[in-house]
């Protein structure tokens, strides 16, 4: 009987618990199956997935700008279903609380920024948020041309009302795939989002 798969499993086994020692059970099969399949896909290059339209000639940039726009179309649907019934009107108000909350006080153009909405839209997002006491203004010490907007008491507690529904929404939309696939999805899409903050603005088609 020949041994050399055995042999080669073992040195799999050996680098996925060196890589994932600090954060990951070593002796969790399923973990190590999903890492085992992230790790050859990207080890060979001539594995390739399949899409509809890949024999005609669609091309991966397509069916990825396809994807993300479905993606993004069903998470905000089920970010409606999550503030249905409560006294916001756009998971955007929400997530510009979240923004304040974890982030700190900040001007509104950054505030926006940090959104990637167009001035028009995330002022009148902000201005909703002031007229329903979530958040205030004031000035700014250092610059006192500037305001500064903030998270208050009031908007907290709206905030975590209505987080439970919030966090379900995000669980529906991260669906069926696993934690590892996760990771590797987070690390993805947090390349091309950097990339998208320098460029988009400027970015000619």
């Amino acid at each position: 009987m020949s041994y050399l798969l055995l042999q080669k499993l073992i040195v799999r086994v050996e680098e996925f618990e060196t890589e994932n020692k600090d954060t990951l059970k070593s002796d969790d099969i399923q973990l190590f199956a999903n890492w085992l399949h992230l790790k050859l896909v990207k080890e060979d290059s001539a594995i390739e997935p399949v899409w509809e339209g890949k024999i005609e000639g669609r091309t991966a940039d397509s069916i990825l700008n396809s994807l993300l726009l479905h993606l993004s179309r069903y998470a905000k649907h089920y970010s409606k279903m999550a503030i249905q019934g409560s006294p916001f009107r756009t998971i955007d108000e929400v997530i510009f609380l979240l923004n304040l909350l974890h982030s700190g006080p900040m001007g509104k153009v950054q505030l926006v920024d940090l959104n990637v909405l167009d001035k028009t839209t995330g002022i009148q997002i902000i201005n909703r948020l002031l007229q329903q006491n979530f958040i205030e203004e004031y000035i700014n010490e250092q610059d006192r041309r500037a305001k500064i907007i903030r998270i208050t008491q009031y908007g907290s507690k709206a905030l975590t009302e209505v987080m439970a529904k919030v966090r379900k929404a995000s669980q529906i939309v991260s669906g069926n795939i696993s934690n590892m696939e996760k990771f590797e999805l987070i690390t993805l899409l947090q390349k091309l989002d950097l990339h998208h903050k320098s460029t988009f603005k400027m970015q000619e088609i």
